[in-house]
């Protein structure tokens, strides 16, 4: 439970306290866990590194992080689309999501008065896209 200390002489009455519950409330400044987590505690995460860390005799030496590297490259090169999709945003980044405001934005502008639409329009910067084509790979 979380105590809210209001000041006496505030308006707001945010879930007051009952006055035998006092007591057991936090501190302000104070944790309900002072130590944390003990160490050695089990952690997902932890178990997880270790087994993807060991050394598989049987892999040719390989750790098992670099197998499952391998396994998802094989995968996306056999056409699993989503083993390349995870390769890409593992390498690029995920693609920006695509947010369709639909006509509420539009209609929202209408609304303006012409005055702010120029003023808008003014800090719009028009950049001119120019094509890299020190990326493309030529299959020559």
């Amino acid at each position: 439970m979380q105590c809210v200390n209001m000041p006496k002489n505030s308006k707001k009455t945010a879930n007051p306290v009952p006055e035998h519950l006092k007591a057991s409330c936090f501190k302000p400044g104070h944790t309900g866990n002072p130590n944390g987590r003990p160490k050695g505690s089990f952690s997902f995460e932890n178990l997880i590194r270790n087994q993807l860390l060991k050394i598989r005799k049987e892999g040719g030496g390989k750790t098992r992080a670099q197998e499952v590297v391998e396994s998802v490259i094989d995968a996306a090169i056999g056409g699993d689309m989503r083993a390349a999709d995870m390769l890409m945003d593992r390498i690029d980044g995920k693609v920006a999501s695509k947010i369709d405001f639909g006509d509420s934005a539009l209609k929202m502008l209408t609304k303006l008065p012409e005055s702010e639409l120029k003023r808008i329009d003014s800090e719009i910067i028009d950049v001119d896209v120019i094509e890299d084509s020190s990326d493309v790979i030529d299959g020559d």
